[in-house]
């Protein structure tokens, strides 16, 4: 995917823009042949750290530029008005947990229909929202959530599942069964090392 120089092939311009309201980084460009977002994401991880990889990439048929040859800055589409170029199918929420969760999504976010399967960093979200998104959170569920809770639980519904976790609804998870295993045998040892002494 990458050329000579480390730039994406197929792409033959590109530029972003972090819009005014300070809300979501885009990214602009025009290409040769169809790119997805996944791939374009999946590069720019590679170069990038995540709190620099836009929310947004808007394939447009060229940049508009001003009389002076510049970039119009005006004349590029929201993308919020466009939508994600994710492809992820809408899924509404299942249960009250999860109705919670989008309201307080879209009032961080200032988005509209957000479904359990999107990703809080792919529709908008970044550091400085997921620090007020977590702190909502503890305080609508009474919880000491953690920041990284978002980082390994991006979307929604995941969330919702480490949140029933931890108020002990849901039933744990493979990897939460395996320590649990794990701390029995423990039990277990601990108890017949006792019985021996």
């Amino acid at each position: 995917m990458t050329g000579p120089n480390g730039e994406i092939d197929h792409i033959n311009q590109g530029n972003h823009i972090n819009r005014i309201d300070g809300t979501y980084l885009c990214a602009y460009f025009t290409a040769r042949e169809t790119i997805t977002e996944t791939g374009l994401r999946e590069f720019l991880s590679r170069e990038l750290p995540g709190y620099m990889i836009p929310s947004f990439f808007i394939p447009i048929e060229k940049l508009p530029l001003t009389p002076n040859g510049k970039i119009d800055w005006t004349a590029l589409p929201e993308a919020l008005e466009t939508g994600s170029q994710s492809g992820i199918d809408y899924a509404a929420p299942r249960n009250s947990l999860e109705e919670r969760l989008v309201e307080i999504w879209q009032n961080v976010l200032g988005r509209d229909k957000i479904g359990i399967n999107d990703n809080f960093f792919m529709i908008g979200g970044d550091s400085i929202t997921a620090i007020r998104f977590i702190n909502l959170i503890n305080q609508q569920f009474k919880l000491d959530l953690k920041l990284a809770e978002l980082y390994s639980h991006e979307k929604l519904g995941q969330l919702a599942k480490k949140i029933d976790q931890i108020q002990g609804k849901a039933e744990p998870t493979g990897k939460d069964i395996k320590v649990n295993k794990a701390l029995e045998k423990i039990e277990a040892l601990k108890n017949k090392i006792m019985e021996n002494q």
